[in-house]
């Protein structure tokens, strides 16, 4: 049984970016095959509650996964997203996010490294989705 949950738990990291605790226990699979999994160097441990396949292609957007696994609400904005659209050559060195008004603050985190603006309801929802 052990062997199939090892199995299950390297297909769902070869699939995605960044697999989260939360995915792993929806799948069925054990904590303890996390454990196992990182001990045997199959996956690696990037933020608490995330992991990656050992082997995996890096993402160019891996630290905007991080943050949007972190705060579902945030939506980058300002130099962020023009360089996730490839738009303009500026690569910036922190994530700006957005977040409404009156969302609760986000625990400040080192890595990655973020700013965040706060929207009125209308602004914020503006251009979401499009």
């Amino acid at each position: 049984m052990a062997q199939s949950q090892n199995h299950r738990l390297l297909q769902l990291a070869k699939a995605q970016n960044i697999l989260t605790a939360r995915e792993i226990r929806k799948a069925g699979i054990h904590s303890q095959e996390i454990t196992r999994a990182l001990a045997s160097g199959e996956l690696n441990r990037i933020a608490r509650g995330q992991y990656q396949w050992c082997e995996r292609t890096p993402s160019a957007h891996e630290s905007l996964i991080l943050a949007s696994n972190a705060m579902p609400q945030a939506v980058g904005c300002l130099l962020t997203a023009l360089s996730f659209h490839g738009i303009g050559s500026q690569l910036p060195a922190d994530l700006w996010l957005a977040l409404p008004r009156d969302s609760a603050q986000p625990a400040k985190k080192k890595y990655p490294p973020m700013q965040i603006v706060r929207f009125r309801p209308e602004s914020y929802a503006h251009g979401i989705g499009v």
